[in-house]
């Protein structure tokens, strides 16, 4: 009975390596196609209209807030308050984000670099934890639905291709 309990214990952790090794494949192949499909073209569009190259950092940057600061924009515009109050709540997000975006500004493209990537699931404990009920909800899902929307497309086009 232990040979059985002990042979089972450890195919199952076989299968969680499997696993975890297919969820990064996933993950990169994510970013791979996040940074071909999406972040080159928006680095063009964004070089030309500024008109001096930008880093990709500073770009990953400035999506990724993009996303965190209009999914709380969003879900502040559910709570039962006056339209001065919303529209002040707007020019609050929408003034962080800009000075957020302005503080990174001189960020320059270094392989050691910590970018925003990392701090990403603090920004979903960040809006989790300072919105409740059906605006809790819905900034997590504007929150996560690019991200795994771009995922998805990666995992198909990586099936397509193959």
């Amino acid at each position: 009975m232990l040979v059985l309990v002990l042979f089972l214990s450890s195919t199952s952790l076989a299968s969680l390596s499997e696993s975890v090794i297919k969820w990064k494949g996933f993950l990169l192949d994510a970013l791979t196609f996040y940074r071909a499909h999406v972040l080159r073209p928006l680095t063009e569009v964004a070089q030309s209209l500024v008109g001096h190259p930008l880093s990709t950092t500073f770009l990953d940057n400035a999506v990724l807030y993009g996303l965190f600061f209009a999914a709380l924009t969003r879900a502040l515009l559910l709570r039962n308050s006056s339209k001065l109050k919303k529209a002040g709540d707007v020019v609050f997000m929408g003034a962080i984000y800009v000075a957020m975006l302005w503080n990174l500004s001189g960020l320059r493209d270094n392989p050691g670099e910590t970018t925003i990537w990392a701090l990403y699931p603090l920004f979903l404990f960040s809006a989790y934890s300072i919105t409740k009920g059906a605006e809790r909800l819905l900034a997590m899902v504007y929150m996560l639905t690019p991200v795994l929307v771009v995922g998805v497309l990666a995992a198909v086009s990586l099936g397509l291709s193959k």
